[in-house]
């Protein structure tokens, strides 16, 4: 499973908090957190500067209280947990599965276990809604069970 994570495990970008104006990217990889900073400022003074950077390990993300807030003003609460989990050896394998494994997931579950997971997972939402979408296409012109669609849409995955 361990393979299945990139070196980069998490990245968003966005605009501060009201009245801020300032630019945000948080970046999180194998090893450390990265939160990095561009002042955006009519000022003369501010012209020219340099992005703020902090970089810190997982270990210390978890200790320090004012870059957990700060990621937490700037992006959230739901942003702040998902890296804190991340921080925590806590990764999401299902979102990084490649589709070819996702299909064969698919292949093996019930439609009310699809519909179940799909609210769970956003990629395999996704997944399922492009192959209900060839379903119905494929419908129109053939009377095919989902099994069967499954089973081609796998293999014609497995082959490219």
């Amino acid at each position: 499973m361990a393979s299945l994570l990139g070196e980069r495990l998490f990245e968003i970008s966005g605009q501060g908090p009201p009245p801020q104006k300032d630019f945000f990217q948080l970046v999180i990889t194998k090893n450390e957190v990265i939160l990095t900073s561009w002042r955006i400022s009519l000022r003369l003074e501010c012209r020219g500067l340099p992005p703020n950077q902090q970089k810190i390990s997982h270990q210390d993300f978890q200790n320090d209280k004012t870059l957990q807030y700060e990621v937490g003003a700037v992006f959230g609460q739901r942003i702040l947990d998902y890296t804190a989990a991340l921080c925590q050896g806590k990764f999401d394998y299902l979102e990084r599965l490649p589709d070819d494994i996702m299909l064969r997931i698919m292949y093996c579950l019930e439609l009310k276990d699809m519909a179940l997971l799909a609210q769970t997972s956003r990629r395999f939402k996704t997944v399922r809604t492009t192959v209900a979408a060839m379903i119905g296409q494929s419908c129109h012109t053939r009377k095919e069970n989902i099994n069967t669609y499954m089973y081609i849409c796998l293999e014609s995955s497995r082959q490219s």
